[in-house]
């Protein structure tokens, strides 16, 4: 029996997405005419293996990438997305969300009850704090006190 695995972009936004490299699909944004319902592809072009993660394909083998683009540029480093070998997995559901305007944050459940999470910085931080230079060591002349 095929196991359903959608995702939910809770965001006003659209988001484009890509699964461990796969071809990227759009979920469309939320908002009041959607009574904030988070909203999911159609179609929806996920599915889940009890292996290995493959283009368009979560599995529990490896880690499972998850790229969320917004105007054509990842809005974040790829997700890393584990689902427990020992999880019997029955539905998923990959909710993501923009905490602030510096991080992406994600809840995957299965049957509704939270089997792995995280955040990561957004690529507005990213580039904020790699343009940040470290500052240089101080004086080395010891200070004295008068």
């Amino acid at each position: 029996m095929a196991v359903p695995v959608t995702i939910f972009n809770a965001n006003q936004a659209s988001v484009q997405v890509q699964v461990n490299g796969g071809t990227q699909f759009t979920i469309a944004g939320t908002g009041p005419s959607q009574n904030w319902q988070p909203q999911q592809p159609n179609p929806n072009p996920l599915s889940f293996n009890n292996g290995y993660p493959a283009a368009n394909v979560f599995g529990t083998l490896a880690p499972n990438q998850v790229v969320l683009y917004s105007g054509g540029s990842p809005i974040s480093q790829p997700l890393s997305i584990s689902i427990p070998q020992t999880q019997v997995v029955n539905s998923l559901q990959l909710y993501f969300f923009f905490g602030t305007t510096t991080t992406v944050s994600w809840v995957m459940l299965n049957s509704g009850q939270p089997i792995a999470w995280g955040t990561n910085l957004s690529t507005t931080a990213l580039k904020s704090a790699a343009s940040v230079k470290a500052p240089r060591g101080g004086s080395k002349k010891a200070s004295k006190k008068r």
